[in-house]
Formats: C-alpha cells, sequence, structure tokens
C-alpha cells in the first residue's frame, strides 16, 4: 500500500513536534506550567457529603494531587488529615470578610495547611448594605494584620 506524499508529511511533522513538546513529558501529561493540577470541591460537593474519603481518592486516582476549600471544615486537623491520606494536599479555601475577622478562621487555616486565602464577595456592588469602596476601606487593615500573622506564621514565630 502506497502512502501519499502529503500523508507521509504530515504524520511526520506531527511526530516530530509531538516528540519537541513532551521532551520533559510535562505537555504530554497536560501540566504544561509545571503546577500541580487541582480542583475545587464544589465541584464534588454532593459526592463529599455521602462519602468524603472515597471522593477524595478517587480524585487522587484520576490525577489531581490540591483541592481547594469552598468551606471550612468544622474538623480542620481531621479533614486536613483525610486529605494527607488521600495523597492530596489542600492549598486553599475561599473565606467572606466577615469570616477573616474571626481569629478562629485564620487558626483553621493554619491547621488546614493553606497557602492561599481567597477572598470571596457574597454581592457586587455592594456588600452588607455597604459600598465597595467601604468594603475596601474595611478590608485594608484586616488584610496587613493577616498579612503580618502570615508571615510570623511562616517565619515559625
Amino acid at each position: 500500500m502506497k502512502i501519499p506524499r502529503r500523508t507521509f508529511i504530515l504524520s511526520g511533522a506531527l511526530a516530530s513536534g509531538a516528540a519537541w513538546l513532551s521532551r520533559d513529558g510535562s505537555l504530554v501529561r497536560g501540566n504544561s506550567l509545571g503546577l500541580a493540577p487541582g480542583v475545587q470541591l464544589w465541584s464534588v460537593r454532593e459526592q463529599i457529603k455521602n462519602n468524603l474519603d472515597g471522593t477524595l481518592r478517587h480524585l487522587a486516582a484520576i490525577g489531581y494531587r490540591e483541592v481547594e476549600l469552598f468551606e471550612t471544615p468544622k474538623s480542620p486537623g481531621e479533614f486536613r488529615r483525610k486529605v494527607e491520606d488521600a495523597g492530596l494536599k489542600c492549598v486553599s479555601g475561599h473565606f467572606e470578610l466577615k469570616d477573616l475577622k474571626d481569629p478562629a478562621t485564620i487558626a483553621a487555616a493554619q491547621a488546614l495547611g493553606l497557602t492561599y486565602m481567597i477572598l470571596v464577595f457574597p454581592a457586587l456592588p455592594s456588600l452588607e448594605g455597604r459600598s465597595v469602596d467601604a468594603n475596601f476601606e474595611q478590608f485594608v487593615p484586616l488584610y496587613e494584620k493577616i498579612s503580618l500573622s502570615a508571615l510570623r506564621w511562616t517565619a515559625g514565630t
């Protein structure tokens, strides 16, 4: 059987391009940025309600390495242990401004081993009946306090 020249050239070009792109394997694995693949747990919230351990193991089995919270678990230390037992790492979570004022929220984030705390605005343009500017004015001192706390936490003091 004779292969048309155009097909042969196209196949060769595609094969050599794939070989070049996958030198380190990152693009073939879908990890082009060198970051661990993660999933926001909101997308599996119903499954988590029914079977937390099984859902976490399944997420790890299909290739996820990191998870992001959509709510603070009742027992942060136990939740972290379950996440790590499944081979995952909890790196971030979503928090409302009112929650960030509570020292227990920061303590929970530390117990979970979070790297990022994502501020979620429940509604725009106004929050809790205030203007966006008023909310940002309220947030700046809180952000400075959290940043200083995070620096001390990172430094181990």
